[in-house]
């Protein structure tokens, strides 16, 4: 029975999920509030690319970990 070790750091991932969904947050209240017009087309998607890159990143990170784990 070989042993495998698998490190997550949770930390990170959830920051980097927090802060996504801070900036999908802020963009959905704009629009219910009708306040859109504060942002600009481009700090807009800025806004949305930054917030998916986080979600890309934070899924790197548990890339590969989708094992069954044992506790004893």
């Amino acid at each position: 029975m070989s042993t495998h070790t698998l490190t997550l750091d949770v930390d990170t991932i959830s920051a980097k999920l927090a802060a996504a969904a801070g900036i999908i947050d802020l963009i959905v209240t704009l629009a219910w509030t009708g306040d859109m017009e504060s942002l600009c087309e481009h700090s807009l998607s800025e806004s949305i690319s930054t917030a998916m890159d986080m979600i890309g990143e934070a899924r790197q990170l548990l890339a590969g970990t989708s094992r069954e784990v044992r506790l004893r």
